[in-house]
C-alpha cells in the first residue's frame, strides 16, 4: 500500500514532523521506487532537516522517475546554489568567479526554460535574472527576460 505510507508522509510533512516524513516517504518508495511524488516528499522532507545532500540525491531521484517535475528542479538549484555546485560536482573553489562560468549560466538559463515550459514565467524570470547576474552580458537572457516580462 504505497498510497498509504504517502498519505502518513503527507500527514507527517504537514504537521511539522520532518523525521517522520522521511521514515513514511521511504516505505512508499520501498513499495513503488517509479513514485515521483514518494521521492519528492522524501526530498523536501530531507531538505527541512538540513540534509542537503541526500536531499539532492532525493531530487535527482525525482527526477529520474520524472525528469518534467519542474519543481524538484527548482529545489535542487537552491541546493547546488547554497553548495556552490551547479553542474553536480563539488566546486572546489570558494572564489565568487567560480560562480561565473558559463556552464553554471547555461544551466541556470536551461532551468528557465524548463520553467517557462510549464508555464511557471515568475520561476523562468527569477533564473533569468540570475543568469543575467552571471553575464550582465548576456544577450540571449536579457531578450528571453525582456519576452517574458511582456
Amino acid at each position: 500500500m504505497p498510497a498509504a505510507h504517502f498519505q502518513l508522509a503527507l500527514c507527517h510533512y504537514r504537521r511539522g514532523a520532518m523525521a517522520e516524513c522521511v521514515s513514511e516517504s521511504r516505505r512508499a518508495i520501498a513499495l513503488n521506487p517509479f513514485s515521483a511524488p514518494a521521492h519528492f516528499r522524501l526530498a523536501i522532507a530531507l531538505f527541512h532537516l538540513g540534509k542537503l545532500e541526500e536531499a539532492a540525491q532525493a531530487f535527482e531521484a525525482t527526477l529520474g522517475a520524472d525528469h518534467e517535475y519542474v519543481i524538484a528542479w527548482y529545489h535542487l538549484g537552491i541546493i547546488r546554489e547554497r553548495q556552490d555546485d551547479y553542474d553536480g560536482r563539488r566546486s572546489r573553489a570558494s572564489s565568487t568567479s567560480s560562480r561565473r562560468t558559463p556552464t553554471t549560466r547555461r544551466r541556470t538559463i536551461t532551468w528557465a526554460s524548463r520553467y517557462e515550459r510549464q508555464g511557471l514565467d515568475a520561476l523562468a524570470m527569477s533564473a533569468l535574472t540570475r543568469a543575467l547576474q552571471l553575464d550582465p552580458s548576456d544577450e540571449a537572457a536579457a531578450s528571453a527576460l525582456q519576452e517574458l516580462q511582456r
